[in-house]
């Protein structure tokens, strides 16, 4: 018998996870759609830095090397220009 996977549940298990308040933070296997992200990024010539918020549209797949997601950019703040 195979059971499907259920956004749904996973992240009632995330938000039961955080309740506990442990030391050692959750290890996040892959991200679902509509999970969102933030990082802050660095371009390579000219050098700027910038944040950006990524919104997770879909897990395109994976292997060896990593996961690959389709993401839609939701916001880019750049203090330092284009």
């Amino acid at each position: 018998m195979t059971t499907e996977y259920s956004v749904a549940t996973v992240r009632k298990l995330k938000e039961s996870f955080k309740g506990w308040k442990l030391i050692r933070p959750m290890r996040q296997r892959r991200y679902d759609a509509g999970d969102e992200l933030e990082y802050e990024i660095q371009s390579l010539i000219p050098k700027r830095n910038a944040q950006v918020k990524l919104e997770i549209e879909k897990f395109v797949g994976g292997g060896f090397a990593g996961q690959v997601y389709r993401v839609i950019v939701r916001k880019l703040n750049s203090t330092e220009g284009p």
